[in-house]
């Protein structure tokens, strides 16, 4: 009885490890197949800038060259910056697919992959480089000359948490349509910043004390 029951234990064992490792190397070969058709990671950070309509050529950012405070309120209002990337590349690769259960497998594996072979640096300036901040305006560049008329490198504080919070729902957030929410979130990923330890609490006093000015959007 003993040993009847010891086979049947070595045999459960066997078949759920066969199951296991049938189930891993079916995992591996879809993730495989569906990386094969997407974008490399290299050529998501060498994407070509979107024409901005409100600066002549529209020029990528360079973390090095901005405030610490202006990529950080991006990192605060917790913008999904890999999952920006994904979609955005899966789009271009196959724009006629429209959320189907591919799709969202294309963006899983896609944004497995930006994580693997990206440093955060990299995943961040591309992504500042590639959303989305309403009023045509894609790209962080862009988007500064669109609502401040100058270059990202020279937003303050609280510009730059205003574009921070765009990101989120630039419909719902317009600083031109809806200013009241524009205002609060604006302030609170100011609160954030302050929180987390990137600006000190007078300039975060200072900071939401402004009033939101933007150039008329035509």
């Amino acid at each position: 009885m003993g040993a009847l029951f010891f086979r049947l234990v070595k045999f459960f064992a066997l078949f759920c490890g066969s199951l296991v490792l049938l189930a891993l190397v079916s995992i591996t070969g879809l993730w495989l197949y569906v990386a094969w058709q997407l974008p490399t990671a290299a050529s998501i950070v060498s994407r070509p800038m979107e024409t901005c309509p409100v600066a002549v050529g529209n020029q990528p950012v360079q973390l090095s060259e901005l405030p610490s405070y202006l990529p950080n309120a991006f990192v605060v209002a917790k913008e999904p910056f890999s999952t920006v990337l994904a979609e955005n590349s899966v789009h271009e690769a196959f724009p006629s697919d429209r959320i189907s259960l591919w799709w969202h497998m294309r963006n899983f594996v896609q944004a497995g992959r930006i994580q693997i072979m990206l440093t955060k640096d990299q995943i961040l300036a591309a992504a500042l480089n590639q959303m989305y901040f309403g009023n045509g305006a894609a790209g962080l560049n862009c988007a500064a000359y669109r609502y401040f008329e100058k270059p990202a490198s020279k937003l303050t504080i609280s510009e730059a948490a205003l574009l921070a919070g765009l990101v989120k729902g630039p419909s719902i957030y317009d600083p031109v349509t809806h200013p009241d929410r524009a205002l609060e979130r604006r302030n609170w990923v100011i609160a954030q910043l302050l929180r987390n330890g990137f600006i000190s609490e007078t300039d975060a006093k200072e900071a939401a004390s402004n009033a939101i000015l933007i150039v008329p959007i035509k």
